[in-house]
């Protein structure tokens, strides 16, 4: 039988374990304390949006949250808008002076 490559790492993923931290992520996003965009896709599959949700609600600094439409898990380029503005974002508000 003939997989499409596409499948085939699909299924690597679904196996594979999801978060290697044991540590959850919300958790580990309150020790960050220079500022955080989280970017995500209201399509992913993978990984709930809400999951996003928690670690901007986590975050020890400041956060910014984009939850991009028609974005699914893997970056397609739909997203660059919103990253190179998350990028500006962090950097205006980054401590240059240490």
């Amino acid at each position: 039988m003939v997989r499409s490559p596409r499948l085939a790492h699909r299924d690597a993923f679904l196996t594979a374990r999801r978060w290697t931290n044991p540590e959850p992520p919300g958790r580990l996003a309150s020790r960050i304390t220079a500022p955080l965009a989280v970017v995500h896709g209201q399509r992913d599959r993978f990984i709930s949006p809400r999951e996003a949700v928690e670690l901007y609600s986590e975050a020890a600094g400041p956060c910014r949250l984009e939850l991009v439409p028609h974005m699914g898990h893997a970056f397609d380029g739909v997203a660059v808008p919103v990253i190179v503005d998350c990028v500006d974002w962090c950097l205006a508000r980054n401590d240059h002076t240490g």
